[in-house]
Formats: structure tokens, C-alpha cells, sequence
């Protein structure tokens, strides 16, 4: 979810099928890499901030340019209460769903 080409790679496959048109798309990738505040890094925050928030921008571009919000329903993206409540050593994976 994470790299822009493999999502338009998937939808360009998905397209050039024998499959119907795409009507909805589920977005509930996630990661967690626990560990407290003070020990979280860049890579721990990318780690989890990735799939879950450049996916979903991933997959709104990619809607866009290849024109599939023409016959989507719905686009769903699941977050977390942990955003809003938080979790011990869930800083990162708070802050990535709260993007939501």
C-alpha cells in the first residue's frame, strides 16, 4: 500500500481483466511496532505510519488518475480508538490512524 505503483499496478491488472468494475475498497492496512515514546525512532514511526496513511493517500490518487471514483460506492478506511484514547507504546500507531 505503501508504494504508489504496486497499488497502480494492482487496480491497472484489476482493469484490464475479465473482472467487473471496482465498486467499493476497504482500507484497513495497519502495523504496529510498540515501544515507548522515548524509544521511538524515525524508522519505528515510518514502520507504522506507512501502510496505514501513505496507503490511503496511495489509493485516493490512484482512484483519481485512472478515473475509478466514476463507479466506486464506497471508500472505507478503518482507523483506531487508539488514536483518540491512545495506547501504551502505541504512539506511532495513534498518530498514524488519527490521519484518518
Amino acid at each position: 500500500m505503501s508504494k504508489k505503483e504496486d497499488v497502480r499496478k494492482a487496480f491497472e491488472e484489476i482493469q484490464s481483466g475479465e473482472w467487473p468494475p471496482v465498486r467499493g475498497i476497504f482500507h484497513a492496512a495497519g502495523v504496529t511496532d510498540d515501544k515507548a515514546l522515548a524509544e521511538q525512532d524515525k524508522a519505528s514511526i515510518e514502520k507504522v505510519y506507512a501502510p496505514k496513511v501513505v496507503g490511503a493517500w496511495n489509493l485516493h490518487e490512484v482512484c483519481e488518475e485512472l478515473d475509478l471514483n466514476k463507479d466506486l460506492e464506497i471508500f472505507l478506511m478503518f482507523s483506531s480508538v487508539a488514536a483518540l484514547l491512545g495506547n501504551f507504546g502505541q504512539a506511532n500507531y495513534a498518530a498514524a490512524n488519527s490521519c484518518l
